[in-house]
């Protein structure tokens, strides 16, 4: 009994070093998240470990963010971001207080409706390095200028932020940190995305829902030599705009176009690093296909909204033998799609439109494409204070 009361105070009582083991390993497992919150529950001496072990909080309730920034300042020693959109106590005038926060590096205000005034107290967290500003429709260029000063900041998703104009993205342009930006929605002409190309650190760039993205919009994006994941509407883009930029986009690894056509897919099949490629768009046909079958390093297609393609286009498919994942569910013309595509190699994961001669739905596999993850949970996990 008494060897069983001390292996108990042992458990009970773990050193925090071992326990920080525990908890990389769990990180690395996608585990951390539930684990933090179990570990809370289960004495004082646990419950102080996890509380210091927790990187992001998503802050719900109504309590004001004053008083809340004291608490997390104490007792969650180790937190690096903050999220918003739960707190339904959120006061933008209590920003202010997150500076007592000295480690903060990464800030979740998406859905918030953040104005100008708000931005002008988020331009004081120099330590930032990700800011999540998503569908908040209020601020304008006055407030990008506050961001501006955040010169270390390396993650900005902007989101549907839609009264942000092509002048407001100076303001942008000298974050030259920057590797990861999202303009997704915006109605961007080309003297923005002038601006856009000087930031000439990014990798991952979002400009879908961009509908005027034309062929010296597209230029500018070209000077972006660094970029290795890119999301944008072709719709405006012409052969030779694709062919002017795609030069300096040769490392690109990871590529969705939507409103594609044949002709952008011939230049697109001239990007021989590709390893993801997502393409939409009714102008897409078997020839279109016969370009995408050069890229013989995918491991990842999908083909949607397209009504044009044909068992005999996917023929083409066959001789990209890296495939692990194919997605033709948006491909309604091609009846008989398994038929070719019994030549790929058995491990690919394929997704089929459900029709008449293709009724084995138990037999598929394949899961939805996420997406591109812009917030912070991706990187930190999350929790709840």
């Amino acid at each position: 009994m008494q060897q069983a009361d001390v292996l108990c105070q042992g458990w009970c009582d773990l050193p925090f070093h071992l326990l920080d083991g525990v908890r990389d390993a769990l990180r690395f497992c996608g585990e951390l998240t539930r684990f933090l919150k179990a570990s809370r529950l289960v004495n004082r001496h646990w419950s102080a470990w996890g509380t210091e072990s927790v990187p992001f909080l998503n802050l719900s309730g109504d309590v004001p963010l004053g008083t809340l920034a004291g608490v997390v300042a104490t007792k969650f020693k180790r937190v690096r971001g903050l999220g918003f959109r739960k707190h339904r106590g959120f006061a933008e005038a209590d920003l202010c207080q997150l500076t007592q926060l000295r480690g903060l590096t990464h800030v979740d205000l998406g859905f918030c409706r953040i104005t100008n005034e708000g931005l002008a107290h988020v331009g004081l967290l120099s330590s930032l390095t990700s800011l999540n500003l998503r569908w908040n429709k209020r601020f304008t260029g006055e407030g990008l200028a506050h961001v501006a000063r955040l010169t270390g900041l390396r993650n900005l998703d902007l989101d549907s932020c839609q009264q942000i104009t092509d002048s407001a993205l100076e303001h942008v342009a000298s974050l030259t940190a920057l590797t990861c930006l999202n303009l997704s929605g915006y109605s961007i002409t080309a003297a923005g995305f002038a601006h856009v190309g000087k930031l000439t650190s990014l990798i991952r760039l979002d400009l879908s829902k961009c509908g005027v993205l034309t062929d010296e919009g597209i230029a500018h994006v070209g000077k972006l030599t660094s970029l290795r994941h890119l999301n944008c509407c072709c719709g405006e883009v012409t052969g030779a705009g694709f062919a002017a930029a795609s030069a300096g986009l040769a490392g690109i690894a990871s590529l969705r176009l939507s409103d594609c056509s044949d002709e952008n897919l011939y230049h697109v099949g001239r990007l021989t690093n590709l390893v993801d490629l997502c393409a939409c768009g009714w102008g897409i046909t078997d020839e279109g296909l016969t370009h995408v079958g050069r890229l013989v390093n995918l491991t990842q297609l999908e083909l949607s909204d397209i009504d044009f393609v044909t068992d005999e286009g996917l023929v083409h498919l066959t001789g990209l033998t890296a495939l692990r994942r194919l997605d033709l569910s948006g491909c309604w013309g091609t009846a008989d799609a398994w038929r070719p595509l019994k030549r790929l190699p058995s491990r690919v994961r394929l997704r089929l439109p459900l029709c008449d001669s293709c009724s084995w739905e138990a037999d598929l596999e394949g899961e939805g494409e996420e997406g591109w993850d812009w917030g912070l949970r991706e990187m930190f996990g999350d929790g709840d204070c």
